[in-house]
């Protein structure tokens, strides 16, 4: 599903839509929610532009 639609990997990595598909999946499966999951939170967290992470200091990068 997220391969072809692209959901939770926009700028709000799928905090916004997540659960709604989730939900979506679990009654087009006839499953519960629980049995369906949400979408896993990925690394970045918050979005962030190559700039911040070059100002980053070196010990915060390890």
């Amino acid at each position: 599903m997220k391969a072809y639609l692209r959901a939770g990997m926009g700028p709000c990595q799928g905090r916004m839509c997540g659960t709604t598909v989730a939900a979506l999946i679990a009654e087009t499966r006839g499953a519960s929610m629980e049995e369906t999951g949400v979408l896993r939170p990925r690394a970045p967290y918050k979005p962030i532009t190559v700039g911040e992470l070059a100002d980053l200091p070196e010990e915060e990068l390890a």
